[in-house]
């Protein structure tokens, strides 16, 4: 099974997202990303599968994107993965709800993803409701001239988002993640991940 390989490389002070390029066979579809962004800690992968939500999505709205269409619906909420000092970025798989690291240090990061729009995010750390400046960056993906990428260019259709959470003064416990559909049928769907 063929990957799509997203990478995000920091360095210092000032880290530039690099994404790499990988081409994939998507239910029969050729599909190259390619993007740079800034951002603040380590390396993240965003790795779209056969199996994935995400790679569900995307296609589903390369083929049916419409103008002027009411934005989808939340169908898909995960967590994509967990940052620290100790351990740096693990990426998290769909069906695990503890990290393998055992994390810690002066920064710890969460990263959620949702498909479909969302418009009520909340966040709890064991327990504790977070306050929404914790939610400290977002990136959507799109689908851009029939692509995927991070990043929306002009007249491209974002599709997902990734929600950066941080979590810094917290060694581990337990992170969940809600959102609720900005439109019919406001559905509200949500995920954990227990941090070591």
């Amino acid at each position: 099974m063929k990957n799509i390989v997203l990478s995000v490389s920091f360095l210092a002070a000032f880290f530039v997202f690099g994404v790499q390029a990988e081409t994939a066979g998507l239910a029969g579809k050729e599909v190259v990303l390619v993007k740079e962004y800034t951002k603040e800690l380590g390396k993240i992968s965003l790795n779209i599968n056969e199996d994935s939500p995400l790679n569900t999505y995307i296609l589903n709205s390369i083929e049916g994107i419409q103008p002027y269409a009411p934005a989808p619906s939340i169908t898909s909420v995960s967590i994509h993965a967990v940052g620290s000092t100790n351990c740096g970025w693990e990426d998290i798989g769909l069906n695990q709800y503890t990290t393998y690291c055992d994390h810690g240090g002066v920064e710890l990061k969460a990263v959620a993803l949702v498909v479909g729009y969302g418009g009520n995010r909340l966040a709890w750390m064991n327990g504790n409701l977070l306050n929404s400046s914790k939610n400290y960056d977002n990136d959507p993906v799109c689908i851009n001239n029939g692509q995927p990428n991070i990043g929306c260019t002009q007249g491209g259709v974002a599709v997902a988002y990734l929600r950066y959470y941080n979590l810094d003064g917290y060694e581990n416990g337990k992170f969940e993640f809600q959102d609720t559909s900005m439109n019919a049928p406001w559905n509200t769907m949500s995920t954990y991940i227990f941090i070591q």
